[in-house]
């Protein structure tokens, strides 16, 4: 408090007045980015340090936010919220709350990002065994479907393969594709494509045998993977003994 004191030879008098120094608002917590899918309740929250004489705005890209059914805005106890019930698509955009009061403003803005329903992928065709012969090619081929964007493996007993001379790979809306080149021995086996998104993942199988062989695919049809190489290898093994032996 602050005094005046004016006096003469008649007497004194005195007043009094108050000073108060006022900060803008800050925030002691920020607003949080969001990401959900649709149909969500999402609840954006932020904290300033004081709330006497204190107004808040919101705003989407810049626009101002009113009070309605799509949004619910609440300022209590020095928290601000702003609630939207059910989101949509086009809630997608940067959020920001503005805390005003006569000394000044300051501002909070995070990113909200709303996303439609992923489903994981699942194949609409599946591999099938083939079989084939030695120095030929061969095209395993399936479907997949699912949301976007999807990631197309290929596996030969559990191993990746990437694109060779040998391997061609090919994924073009929702259908892909391993070309096998200049067949052998070696390349008989069991071999699996995995389709992969945010949601999750699926994987289908079959076998490749090779004609000039002992035909393997009734084999593949029944055993396990780990048979599958015991079978292969049992075979070339035979082969190079008898080479010997003529």
């Amino acid at each position: 408090k602050f005094y005046c004191k004016a006096s003469n030879k008649f007497g004194a008098d005195v007043c009094q007045a108050e000073l108060t120094i006022i900060d803008k608002p800050h925030f002691i917590k920020e607003l949080q980015p969001v990401q959900s899918a649709v149909n969500r309740k999402i609840r954006l929250e932020c904290q300033v340090d004081e709330d006497r004489k204190v107004t808040l705005s919101w705003t989407k890209d810049g626009h101002k936010i009113p009070p309605g059914k799509d949004y619910r805005i609440m300022f209590e106890d020095k928290i601000a919220s702003l609630d939207i019930p059910l989101s949509k698509l086009k809630d997608t955009g940067t959020y920001t709350c503005t805390a005003t009061n006569e000394a000044g403003s300051s501002s909070s803005s995070a990113m909200v990002t709303i996303k439609d329903r992923t489903l994981p992928p699942f194949f609409t065709k599946t591999l099938r065994n083939v079989e084939s012969v030695v120095g030929g090619t061969c095209h395993l081929d399936c479907k997949v479907s699912g949301s976007l964007p999807i990631k197309v493996s290929w596996f030969k007993h559990d191993k990746e393969i990437t694109p060779s001379a040998k391997y061609t790979i090919r994924y073009e809306e929702g259908s892909a594709s391993l070309e096998i080149k200049k067949l052998d021995t070696k390349d008989v086996g069991v071999y699996s494509c995995k389709a992969t998104n945010s949601a999750g993942s699926k994987e289908c199988s079959s076998a490749l045998a090779v004609k000039g062989l002992p035909s393997l695919l009734p084999f593949f049809l029944g055993v396990s993977f780990q048979k599958v190489f015991v079978i292969h290898y049992l075979l070339t093994f035979s082969q190079i003994c008898l080479s010997n032996i003529v």
